[in-house]
């Protein structure tokens, strides 16, 4: 454990009510400090429901959300004389309240999300669990050259849970760019989690799943005119800016633009720094705006970003008080401050009992604000919202990659040196390991289709990715048993910064890996089209470990042909 990872215990899921305290941890606006846990994981816990009165709040609760969540943007009013629940919707009601979904959950629109994607509900979500899962779908389906994504909605709910319980003051909106997967997003949607996006596409995918712009922060301090016309004629109120360029720009543009000034704030430990690229000096913070006062522009903010994988605690900790300094500046030329935007940085990964392990920096950020942002001083009802994507995004995924070949070398010292060829590699999902500086573990998945191996011997070997190109390769010279063609890796921690930064390059489509379920359809225009043949199937887990080994269960799928191994740290 690194002196950041403070355990946060799973809360048990409850029906939802309107406060924030029936997540069963704390009220909105308590501070929180947390330490270990039990081991204990109580994920899978049915939700209570009550009878007469209860039932009857949470079927009009389930209906209220199933609508509010299925309406489009862009839909029109319904007439005055409409009838207001139909018997199909009172029956669609009482049967959510009565799955599953609904039991683990105890929240009507995530039981929605986990129907309508076709959820499949697991006991254990850890290595055993989710190859138990990859192994069902490789031979119903008979996989031997697609990659799969395995997607446990279970995580980022709970993360979620977890951060609302640390951070009560701090709205997190996702960070689209880290991995917008449809479900995850739908999830976080139903959540009430608010969105940061950085491009007219990202816009665009986030209200067209009817997310309201004011659930929306475009938050990119240099914006292409397509993007700012997006935004203006789609009623998106907030942006950043960290340049006079930008100023210009959104005065001619869209001057009824809310405007967050980003300031730099580097922890110089982040997995990948980004103050050299954005975030104004906060020397440079009272030019900017007196800038933007002359051009007659709204200033209501500040943003800032510590890095993606921040380490540095006390690096939130300047920033806010930075920050702070630009409120009261901003305050003197007549700004009306109301939005401080602490940014990302945050990781969010489950400790080997199933707690959370969300860290010290929720402590850390709570005491910032508390100094800074008190309530009742003159900026404390400031509203604080953050941008996470890779704490939502990293651990809900897990990504499996087949052998498609492999060959023999005779080294000088006369052993054999072994290359394997792979379904994915750094065009596709292992474009993390250049771009994100990322270092994945593997595990190997024997084909459920072979006989077990007979050459029990390991080997140095080299891992390709599957294009032309010699620069594509993920391991050099790593320990391997022998593998054969239609073997398997899992990758598991796949989600942040993976698919997402792919390519098609050489024509194999990375962009759009094999998911383990149903065909999946968009809906463009109102036209409903094919995006790409792929089966998709998520999974909901009871626990993201496994059992231990002997417990029930624990040994399921082993006579399937799955065999695993510790890969590479």
């Amino acid at each position: 454990m690194t002196p950041m990872d403070v355990l946060l215990p799973e809360a048990v899921p409850q029906p939802e009510t309107a406060a924030l305290g029936a997540e069963g941890v704390v009220q909105e606006g308590a501070a929180a400090s947390f330490g270990r846990g039990s081991c204990r994981s109580d994920a899978g816990k049915a939700a209570p429901t009550g009878n007469g009165v209860m039932d009857m709040k949470l079927e009009a609760d389930a209906k209220a959300a199933l609508a509010a969540s299925g309406q489009p943007v862009d839909r029109a009013p319904a007439p005055a004389d409409a009838p207001l629940v139909s018997a199909s919707s009172l029956d669609a009601s009482r049967a959510l309240l009565s799955s599953w979904q609904y039991r683990v959950t105890g929240k009507a629109p995530v039981a929605q999300v986990l129907s309508e994607v076709g959820c499949e509900h697991i006991k254990a979500g850890g290595p055993r669990g989710i190859q138990e899962v990859a192994v069902r779908h490789i031979m119903r389906n008979d996989i031997d050259s697609d990659s799969i994504y395995v997607v446990d909605l279970a995580a980022p709910f709970r993360l979620f849970k977890a951060w609302r319980a640390a951070m009560p003051r701090v709205l997190p909106y996702y960070a689209v760019k880290c991995y917008p997967e449809p479900a995850i997003l739908k999830l976080l949607i139903a959540l009430g989690a608010g969105f940061d996006c950085a491009s007219k596409g990202e816009l665009d995918m986030m209200l067209r799943m009817g997310v309201h712009p004011s659930r929306i922060i475009f938050a990119h301090p240099c914006k292409r005119g397509c993007d700012f016309r997006y935004a203006r004629e789609h009623g998106i109120t907030y942006t950043t800016f960290d340049t006079v360029s930008e100023l210009h720009k959104i005065a001619e543009m869209d001057p009824e633009f809310k405007c967050v000034l980003r300031i730099r704030a580097d922890d110089p430990g982040a997995r990948v720094p980004l103050g050299l690229k954005y975030g104004a000096e906060v020397s440079e913070a009272s030019g900017l705006l007196a800038a933007a006062k002359e051009l007659g522009l709204e200033v209501v903010g500040v943003s800032f970003h510590v890095g993606s994988a921040a380490k540095n605690l006390a690096t939130f900790t300047n920033a806010i008080e930075n920050a702070r300094k630009v409120f009261d500046e901003a305050t003197s030329l007549g700004f009306k401050m109301e939005l401080l935007d602490i940014g990302g940085g945050f990781t969010g990964h489950f400790d080997e009992c199933g707690n959370v392990m969300f860290g010290e920096i929720a402590n850390t950020i709570n005491a910032a604000l508390a100094t800074y942002f008190a309530p009742g001083s003159e900026h404390g009802d400031v509203r604080v919202i953050a941008e996470p994507g890779r704490y939502f995004a990293e651990t809900s995924s897990t990504l499996l990659t087949v052998v498609i070949g492999q060959r023999d070398r005779v080294v000088k010292d006369g052993s054999i040196h072994k290359d394997y060829w792979l379904t994915d590699g750094l065009y596709g999902s292992f474009n993390c390991i250049v771009y994100d500086g990322q270092n994945p573990q593997y595990r190997i998945l024997r084909s459920p289709m072979l006989p077990e191996p007979t050459d029990t011997r390991t080997y140095t070997s080299t891992l390709w990715g599957p294009t032309c190109d010699s620069a594509d390769v993920v391991y050099k010279d790593v320990e391997l048993p022998a593998l054969r063609n239609g073997d398997w890796l899992q990758w598991p921690n796949a989600g942040a910064y993976t698919v997402a930064g792919a390519c098609d390059f050489n024509g194999i489509e990375f962009t759009h890996p094999c998911k383990v379920g149903s065909v999946v359809v968009t809906l463009i225009a109102s036209v409903i089209t094919t995006v790409f043949a792929r089966i998709q199937v998520y999974v909901w887990s009871d626990s993201v470990i496994d059992a231990p080994e002997g417990e029930a269960g624990a040994e399921e799928g082993k006579g399937s042909g799955a065999q695993e191994m510790e890969g590479q740290e």
